[in-house]
């Protein structure tokens, strides 16, 4: 897995080069490769991918190492997709001479709920009154924790496991320990498999986590459990993760069999104050009308569509 670029080596750059880098005095580009194989846009189901732009989405962001010209300084940086798009930040430094600067791409401006832009990145472009010695883009900021399916059911006193690897998203070796947090309520403890690992630069470390569900768990609920990833003690860059766990509850998935949803209406029926809610639930039901998707976009139903019975 693509862990880390190197974005003035493997990447193409335009701009004026100067004595340790490239000088940001003047607009500089850094574009990803199209391969000699790339075709373009590609279905995903109902979605789409491009395979000549960088699948960015949850990656860290951008490291870099600028020498500052005055002392005070900012630098303009523009993300470009492949569909035209293109999102900004700023970087702003104080005093003359080097400085490390980590920009994640949650420093950009746009909306987190519009975060899968990043899967089509294309370029990046800096301008400021700087040098830029080097640039790398990265994955994770120290380690980077690549999930599988992250909510299971089982039966009471059935083992449920959950698989995990771990990047080293550095050029360091990492020491990393995984530990569970604990909100004081936890019933699963999971059994990790390593829970303590050295990572050498670029390598990769699978996991296991098992938990057992208990036969005290309801039909139909679930725990959350919660593992931090700590490398090399850097508690503050740490990597979480949680899953979600459940009793597994029998065909159809519902809560009440149809003696019990008699004994609901039975109810319903008896207290007046829960007349109105349940003839408005029933009224909305018999409205609905279920409409086939359109061709011209790329979801079923508009916003409004989304009531209380969904």
């Amino acid at each position: 897995m693509l862990n880390r670029i190197h974005l003035l080596e493997d990447w193409h750059v335009a701009g004026q080069r100067s004595d340790h880098g490239y000088d940001l005095r003047e607009t500089v580009k850094i574009e990803y490769p199209t391969p000699a194989n790339a075709i373009g846009w590609y279905p995903i189901g109902f979605e789409r991918g491009n395979d000549s732009s960088l699948e960015a989405m949850g990656w860290f962001g951008l490291k870099l190492r600028l020498n500052a010209y005055a002392e005070e300084t900012e630098i303009k940086v523009k993300a470009n997709f492949i569909d035209n798009r293109s999102v900004n930040a700023r970087i702003v430094l104080a005093g003359s001479g080097k400085h490390d600067v980590k920009l994640k791409l949650s420093d950009f401006e746009i909306e987190t709920s519009k975060g899968d832009i990043w899967r089509f990145l294309k370029s990046f472009e800096l301008q400021g009154n700087a040098e830029l010695i080097s640039a790398s883009f990265h994955r994770g900021d120290q380690i980077f924790v690549e999930t599988n399916v992250l909510g299971k059911s089982g039966d009471a006193g059935e083992e449920v496991v959950y698989t995990m690897s771990v990047y080293n998203c550095s050029e360091a070796k990492q020491n990393v320990i995984i530990k569970q947090v604990f909100e004081g309520w936890e019933s699963l403890f999971p059994i990790v498999t390593p829970a303590q690992f050295v990572l050498e630069p670029n390598a990769k470390q699978d996991i296991t986590a098992i938990v057992k569900v208990h036969d005290y768990m309801v039909a139909g609920g679930h725990e959350n459990t919660l593992l931090k990833f700590i490398a090399n003690g850097d508690s503050e860059r740490a990597v979480t993760v949680e899953f979600k766990t459940l009793r597994r509850l029998p065909h159809p998935y519902i809560y009440h069999n149809e003696q019990q949803w008699k004994e609901t209406k039975e109810k319903i029926d008896k207290y007046p104050k829960f007349k109105p809610a349940y003839v408005q639930l029933i009224a909305t039901a018999d409205a609905w009308e279920v409409k086939p998707p359109i061709e011209e976009r790329d979801y079923c139903y508009n916003t409004s569509e989304e009531h209380d019975i969904m």
